[in-house]
C-alpha cells in the first residue's frame, strides 16, 4: 500500500510539471505569436505611409527660405480661409521635419478644378467672347490630358509669422505654393508652357498674382487669394523662382 502511495505522488509530480512545461510552452508560443503579429502589422503600417508626396529637398529649402521672410506653414489658419480649404480640405496633412504639407488631390486643385468647370459649362458662347475661348482651351488641354500626366501634386499653406492686429485694421498675409512632379521633364515642360501660353494661369488666379516655375520635372506654382497679399509676397515669390533657376 505504501509503494503504491509513493507511485501515486510520483505520477502526480510528474504530471504537473509537464502541465507546467506545456503551459510554458504555450505561453511562449502565444507570446512569440503576439510579437510576430506586432511586426507584421508595423510592417504593414509602414508600407502605407504614404512616400508618393514627399515633397524634395528643394521644397523644404524653399519653406525655409519663407521663414526668413517672416512667413510659416499653418494647418489650423487655412481652416478660416474658404479659398484655400475649400479645395483642400479632403486632403491628407503629413510632415517632413516638422513641416505639414499636404497630399493634394489632383481633381481638386485649382487649376483641374478651372478646367472642368469650363470644359463642362453648358452655356451657348459666341465665338468671340472669352468665355468660349475658356472653354475650347479647356476642353483641349483636358482632351490632351497634359495635367493629368502628372504623378503626385504637394501642397503647403503658409501665412504672416506674425500675427497681425486685424482690429486695427491690419490684415493677414497668406499663400499657397504646390509642387507637382511629372514622370518626365518633358511633361513638366508641356504643363508649365501651356499654363503660361495665352495667360492662362491668370485667369485661373484672377484676383491673384500668380507666378509657375520649372525645375526639371518639377513644376512650382505660387498663388494667393487677393491682391493685398500678392503684393506683398510678388517679391518673395520671385526671390524664391529666381534661387531655383539659379541652383
Amino acid at each position: 500500500m505504501q509503494r503504491l502511495t509513493i507511485i501515486l505522488i510520483i505520477l502526480t509530480v510528474f504530471l504537473g510539471c509537464t502541465n507546467q512545461s506545456e503551459k510554458r510552452t504555450d505561453s511562449v508560443t502565444e507570446h512569440d505569436s503576439i510579437s510576430k503579429m506586432d511586426t507584421i502589422t508595423d510592417t504593414i503600417s509602414e508600407s502605407k505611409v504614404d512616400t508618393f508626396s514627399v515633397p524634395t529637398k528643394q521644397f523644404v529649402e524653399i519653406v525655409a527660405f519663407l521663414d526668413s521672410s517672416n512667413f510659416v506653414p499653418d494647418t489650423v489658419r487655412i481652416k478660416e480661409v474658404g479659398y484655400y480649404w475649400q479645395r483642400i480640405k479632403t486632403n491628407t496633412v503629413f510632415k517632413i521635419n516638422s513641416i505639414p504639407f499636404f497630399k493634394m488631390d489632383t481633381m481638386t486643385n485649382p487649376v483641374f478644378d478651372y478646367l472642368n468647370r469650363k470644359a463642362n459649362d453648358n452655356y451657348k458662347y459666341s465665338e468671340r467672347t472669352t468665355n468660349y475661348w475658356e472653354r475650347e482651351i479647356s476642353k483641349q488641354i483636358i482632351n490632351n490630358r497634359i495635367f493629368h500626366r502628372v504623378e503626385s501634386i504637394t501642397g503647403l499653406f503658409f501665412r504672416d509669422k506674425n500675427i497681425p492686429d486685424v482690429k486695427n485694421g491690419e490684415l493677414w498675409t497668406d499663400g499657397f505654393i504646390e509642387e507637382w512632379k511629372f514622370e518626365s521633364i518633358d511633361d513638366a515642360i508641356k504643363a508649365e508652357e501651356t499654363l503660361k501660353n495665352k495667360n492662362l494661369y491668370w485667369l485661373i488666379y484672377f484676383n491673384s498674382i500668380a507666378f509657375v516655375n520649372r525645375k526639371d520635372n518639377y513644376l512650382y506654382t505660387y498663388y494667393s487669394r487677393s491682391c493685398w497679399a500678392s503684393r506683398k509676397l510678388n517679391k518673395v515669390f520671385k526671390e524664391i523662382i529666381e534661387k531655383q533657376n539659379n541652383e
